[in-house]
């Protein structure tokens, strides 16, 4: 499934553009409340609805950002974290899950994830997630760009 942002020729004008973004995640309910607030950023996007789905566009195409729920049909969410982590290095991937904090540093944040969110609608942490991926985004292209 695309998103709408990458079916447009333009993208909005802002931080986002131009910024690739999977979302990997079943449910439609955590859908609809993440997509319009990636796509108000002007992200491209594109989303799968499970593990295998996930791995056919990352061979196909070049992502910035990547969200995995944890629980996909097909492969655990760790598991394509971790593929990611080994296959595209400089790939930011966020988690979706409603695991506590210490959980998720516990078995996430070794795999060097840029953050979480959970499943019910938190616009909040989702900004500050965004917020924070958008400056290590700027001060990669920076860096780069030297």
């Amino acid at each position: 499934m695309i998103g709408k942002r990458a079916d447009q020729e333009e993208a909005g004008a802002g931080v986002g553009e131009g910024i690739q973004v999977l979302f990997v995640e079943p449910d439609p309910n955590v859908r609809a409340w993440m997509i319009p607030e990636l796509e108000s950023r002007g992200y491209l996007l594109k989303v799968a609805e499970n593990g295998p789905e996930a791995l056919r566009l990352l061979e196909r195409d070049t992502f910035h950002l990547v969200f995995v729920d944890e629980n996909l049909e097909g492969s655990p969410g760790r598991d394509l974290v971790v593929h990611i982590v080994r296959t595209a290095p400089f790939t930011s991937c966020a988690f979706i899950s409603d695991l506590d904090d210490s959980t998720i540093h516990e078995v996430m944040e070794s795999l060097g994830i840029i953050g979480h969110v959970g499943r019910e609608r938190d616009e909040q942490t989702l900004l500050r997630l965004l917020d924070h991926f958008e400056k290590v985004y700027q001060t990669t292209i920076s860096a780069s760009s030297n």
